[in-house]
């Protein structure tokens, strides 16, 4: 329908502000809202309280004094609504459809409306709806009197995301005589709830005869609303409500939109593209104005006329037609420019089976990018025969429709090899020549022997020369080359950088196997060169019988050395020979298809067998011989044991050393692998103990007090070729007997499994867990196949034979002798320091230094030996610290020792200048050195997870037991000098007598530190006798100093008897009398002159002398 020709003179004028693309949108298309709005509840399905104007108002020949404002985008006349579907007008109740949908604001959004009466606080909001209706109608004289504007924000669809609103707005204008509408949208995001069958209703209903739908309401293209005008505003819409007269809001028709286009080049050169223009039709039949335009990243040249230039990158192409009412349609399309390319194969080579001079070749298509569809030819295909030599292939990719070809070359090259060959020489006789390729020269399989310089290297070669088509390649004569001279003795570390073949692997592991006999004993770096030549035999890829049962027993031979020698393999190249033996098991297994083997120390069992039978739960077990009788095989060798194979899990015995069954989904499992073979092959190996599996700490292990982590019994391993079994979901259940060592009540359990690292490897439970325990058997679930053992932490040290540990008591004896110590240490230093009498002289500074580092060490060994552990840099302090004072300690003995000796024995004393001071600096720094010299080259040694104190090993001997021993040998040695000289003193009875060399013996010897020569009779396997006497003497030997130099001395009671009084407050405390012809002190030459008798000149002279001599200990 058209519209006035007023209104079309107003359009127009509209028109030429539109913007050259798009209808202009107002910054805020919405009126004001908000503050002093009334809200609609939030209720599902509910409409707003009755808004009364003070005046009716007009619509379409009815006239209204009350008004509604629904939840559901509509302002209803007369009555409220709760219809929450929109429905086909003409309807039954008058209402303004600025969005009716089924809105629901129960939890997000709100809907606000506010009446205005025209004053001059509400005379901008006045002025700017009139303006809109001046814009959009002849009626530029119309003045409002009272306006309604109704706001929904953010509103969501109901049961539908909350994040997608719509914010859009009706403002009801009306003088009284006329009234308009204007309906504002800010942001359309949805137009139909879930629970709907109809889109949102947009327009107006005054009864059956006037109504209006704005174009696309009920449909999908009602959510473009916003983008939509009839007043030449984009989002706005403008409607008279007192004249019958329609708007046009119906937009220009389209045909012939072109689609996007997307078109290859290959460069970045701008493109030309042409298309058809679309045709603009008005449902007025007047002419549609159409505004052109087109916007990408880079400047383009393009024509509304259809054709242009386009750079690389995404041109958006617009047509904008606006018909004589202000509405808008749009033809957008986007033109594409993508560079393509066609990329060959890189250039590689292919090996032509031997003696052959044709071979198939195959390679990938070239890749097309920038590009979706190929249509490639090319000159030769993959697949095809090709013959020796350098070859080419071209390829084409068209573009027919866009006059562009792309080309590529793939370049290979064909090489011929000589096949193997076998020839004879008068002097080294047959030779074996392995397959070469042509152009390169063979060795033969044949080596020189390790018994000559050039051990390793090939007896002769032999080229395999290029010739032209057709012949391509040839052999030549063979060369023979020299093996050097003959060597007389050849050790494991001259084999460790020679070449091993399929020739010589066999020699080689013979010589391993006797170098590691019985008879010879292996150090560490012979070890490690092992290790490194069984790697060399297992890349030579030899899978003969005699060479693997050659290193099974060299494997063997080192387990059985290492224990000879107490000294276990370090744990890199103990893992080496351990994926060696793997690695080797295995290439037997592939090429004879069974392996069995059996040495003192490890058992090797492999087997090939249908997968079929392993279905129901194939099953690998060491079990005991039937000639070896009820006999249980030794800790440590399976000497008596067998492996046997039984497809039947039922089927094994309960009596066994260790068993492995195979997951239960291995079929599937096999078939996951892409392994099409028609045989399962598995390895099962048995090693005797743990000899070849050394770590220092389990993973995830913090250690505990008194506990000793050991693997109880054998070590088993599972491999299966061409399955890695990893994350199973049916596990590999191990089976091991439990040792008569292993405590189930006392010792904790584990299933490990040995984690091969680069730098070490460990024990780990990662994947693995504790199935049951029975009174002979722990079963274990692993979600893996490697090595398996069970770990055991046992408590205390090692049982005896009767099953008892003495460790706890021992503990607790040094624990409650060492608080002992401290206390008395702690009162006989203080004593001393308080009172001036009993610090002077050279005697007591020696014994005040002593007492002083004997209670630090008591001190730091009970607050951080067991604390510390696990706790890196804190644990060294304290295993420094420790070791440090018990060397101060040892070196005040020996200072005390000398004292002594000079004292007592000597005849004319010496009188050394400064001698605290010097025998400090020997005491105290001495033992300074040596911790540094011990810290620097052994840090790693005081680090352990169990206690914090320097670990046995050579950093223990040299830094620590060399030094105490020395120190006591001196301390011994000095102590019988001087008991000799003590006893020839005379008692005045001979129980007088006796007692007193008895306290003589007992002091001297706590001074001397004479009790720690027990600590060197209880290492390494000592009687349960030595190891109580160290602990008793030792953690009370603070005590016993306190006993014999403070609370038996007299005078030391005497000195302390004035401050008892003080502390004494309402009794008489009766202070100790001082005896003069008492001695209190160590026994020196005085007490001998006081107790010697002289009756001849010689013993005057003694007497004489023991006087000149004589110094007091106090």
């Amino acid at each position: 329908m058209t519209r006035l020709s007023l209104i079309q003179v107003v359009a127009a004028i509209g028109l030429c502000v539109v913007a050259a693309v798009n209808a202009q949108q107002e910054d805020d298309i919405l009126f004001p809202f908000g503050i002093g709005d009334a809200s609609v509840t939030s209720i599902l399905d509910v409409f707003s309280d009755v808004i009364t104007p003070p005046m009716p108002v007009p619509f379409f020949g009815q006239s209204f004094s009350s008004l509604f404002v629904s939840v559901k985008g509509l302002i209803s006349f007369g009555e409220g609504t709760t219809v929450f579907s929109p429905e086909p007008f003409p309807w039954d109740i008058p209402i303004l459809a600025a969005f009716w949908s089924d809105i629901d604001i129960r939890t997000t959004g709100n809907a606000t409306y506010r009446p205005y009466n025209r004053t001059s606080d509400s005379e901008v909001i006045f002025e700017r709806g009139e303006a809109v209706v001046r814009q959009g109608s002849d009626q530029f004289g119309f003045r409002a009197s009272w306006i309604l504007i109704a706001t929904w924000y953010e509103v969501p669809a109901y049961a539908k995301d909350t994040n997608i609103t719509n914010t859009f707005q009706a403002v009801l204008l009306t003088d009284g005589a006329q009234s308009f509408v204007i309906y504002n949208y800010k942001e359309i995001r949805w137009g139909i709830a879930p629970d709907q069958r109809e889109w949102a209703q947009v327009g107006y209903n005054a009864g059956y005869v006037t109504y209006h739908s704005v174009a696309g309401s009920l449909t999908d293209d009602i959510v473009n609303i916003n983008e939509r005008t009839n007043i030449g505003t984009r989002g706005r819409w403008l409607f008279h409500l007192s004249n019958s007269t329609i708007f046009d809001d119906e937009p220009p028709g389209i045909n012939g939109c072109p689609d996007d286009a997307i078109i290859p080049a290959a460069s970045t050169i701008p493109v030309p593209h042409s298309w058809v223009p679309p045709v603009f039709t008005d449902n007025s039949g007047q002419s549609v104005d159409v505004v052109f335009g087109c916007s990408a990243t880079v400047s383009n040249e393009c024509h509304q006329d259809g054709y242009g230039t386009f750079s690389v990158g995404d041109t958006k192409v617009m047509y904008n037609g606006t018909d004589a009412s202000v509405n808008h349609n749009f033809c957008n399309f986007t033109v594409t420019i993508t560079v393509v390319d066609l990329v060959c194969p890189t250039t590689f080579s292919v090996v032509a089976d031997p003696g052959l001079t044709l071979t198939r070749v195959n390679w990938l298509e070239p890749d097309l990018t920038g590009w979706d569809e190929t249509n490639l030819t090319s000159t030769a295909v993959s697949g095809g025969e090709f013959s020796i030599g350098k070859q080419r292939v071209t390829y084409h990719q068209w573009f027919g429709m866009y006059n562009l070809v792309l080309q590529c070359s793939l370049e290979f090259l064909v090489i011929g090899q000589c096949a193997p060959e076998v020839t004879e020489d008068a002097v080294l006789g047959t030779l074996f020549w392995p397959v070469t390729m042509a152009g390169l020269t063979a060795e033969s399989i044949e080596r020189c022997p390790l018994t000559t310089t050039n051990a390793g290297f090939p007896r002769a070669t032999k080229n395999c020369s290029t010739a032209p088509p057709p012949q391509y390649f040839y052999w030549k004569e063979h060369v023979i080359q020299s093996c050097g001279e003959a060597m007389k003795t050849v050790t494991v570390e001259d084999i460790v950088d020679v070449d091993v073949t399929e020739g010589n692997a066999e020699e080689v592991a013979e010589f391993l196997v006797n170098q590691t006999s019985s008879n010879s004993s292996s150090s560490e770096s012979d070890v490690e060169a092992i290790s490194q030549i069984l790697e060399n035999i297992v890349s030579a890829g030899s899978g003969d019988p005699e060479v693997t049962d050659a290193v099974i027993e060299t494997v063997s031979n080192v387990i059985m050395n290492a224990k000879e020698t107490q000294d276990s393999p370090d744990s890199k190249s103990s893992s080496a020979i351990i994926q060696s033996v793997e690695a080797q098991v295995s290439l037997t297994l592939q090429q004879e298809g069974k392996v069995s083997i059996q040495q003192d120390t490890i058992h090797v069992e492999a087997v090939s067998i249908d997968p079929i039978d392993a279905s129901n739960g194939f099953s690998f077990a060491s079990v005991q011989q039937e000639t070896a009788g009820s006999r249980s095989p030794q800790e440590g060798s399976l000497d008596g044991t067998e492996i046997k194979t039984f497809t039947n899990a039922s089927e094994i015995p309960s009596d066994v050393v260790a068993s492995i069954k195979l997951p239960a989904n291995i079929m599937y499992l096999l078939r996951q692998a892409g392994n099409s073979t028609t045989s399962l092959q598995a390895s099962f190996i048995v090693y005797a103990d743990d000899t070849l599996f050394q770590t220092g700490v389990m993973e995830g292990s913090n250690g505990t007090n008194n506990v000793t982590t050991k693997v109880a019994g054998s070590i088993v391993s599972l491999a299966v070729e061409g399955v890695k079994l990893k994350n199973l979901t049916d596990p590999v259940v191990i089976d091991f007997k439990i040792l008569p060592s292993v405590s189930r009540e006392d010792d904790t359990i584990k299933c490990v499994f040995w984690e091969f690292g680069e730098e070490s490897s460990f024990w780990s439970t990662e994947g693995c867990q504790l199935a049951e325990i029975t009174d002979d058997k722990v079963s274990c679930d692993c979600d893996h196949a490697t090595n398996f053992a069970i770990l055991v932490d046992v408590k205390g040290q090692k049982l005896r034979d009767d099953g008892l540990s003495f460790t706890p008591a021992l503990d607790l004896i040094s624990q409650i002798g060492g608080a002992l110590s401290v206390a008395a240490l702690a009162i006989t230093v203080v004593i001393y320091l308080s009172i001036s009498k009993l610090r002077t002289g050279k005697s007591r500074q020696i014994f005040i230094h002593f007492c002083f580092s004997l209670l630090m060490l008591y001190i730091v060994f009970l607050a951080g030996i067991d604390n510390g552990r696990g706790s890196g840099g804190w644990c060294v302090l304290v295993g420094a610290l420790i070791h440090y004072l018990s060397l101060t300690t040892l070196m005040w003995m020996a200072v005390e020792a000398r004292n002594m000796y000079v004292s007592t024995v000597k005849v004319f004393p010496e009188d050394t200048p400064r001698y605290m001071i010097k025998a400090g600096l020997l005491a105290w720094g001495s033992p300074l050195i040596v911790l540094t010299a011990t810290l620097a080259a052994a840090t790693e040694s005081y680090k352990h997870d169990d206690y914090c104190f320097i670990s046995p090993g050579l950093a223990m001997y040299l830094g620590l037991l060399t030094p105490i021993a020395l120190i006591l040998l001196h301390n011994v040695i000095t102590f019988i000098l001087v008991m000799r000289s003590l006893l020839k003193v005379k008692e005045a009875s001979r129980s007088e007598q006796m007692t007193k060399r008895l306290q003589n013996a007992v002091g001297i010897s706590a001074l001397m530190g004479l009790t720690w020569c027990f600590g060197f009779l209880a290492i390494e396997g000592a009687t349960f006798a030595f190891q109580l006497l160290f602990c008793l003497f030792n953690s009370l030997q603070g005590v016993v100093v306190f006993v014999m130099f403070c609370a038996r001395r007299e005078e030391v009671r005497a000195a302390v008897a004035p401050y008892l009084k003080r502390i004494c407050c309402c009794r008489v405390c009766q202070a100790p009398e001082l005896h003069p012809d008492r001695s209190y002190d160590l026994p020196t030459s005085q007490t001998a002159l006081g107790t010697s008798s002289i009756n001849n000149d010689r013993n005057m002279k003694h007497s004489y002398t023991a006087l000149r001599r004589t110094e007091r200990f106090t």
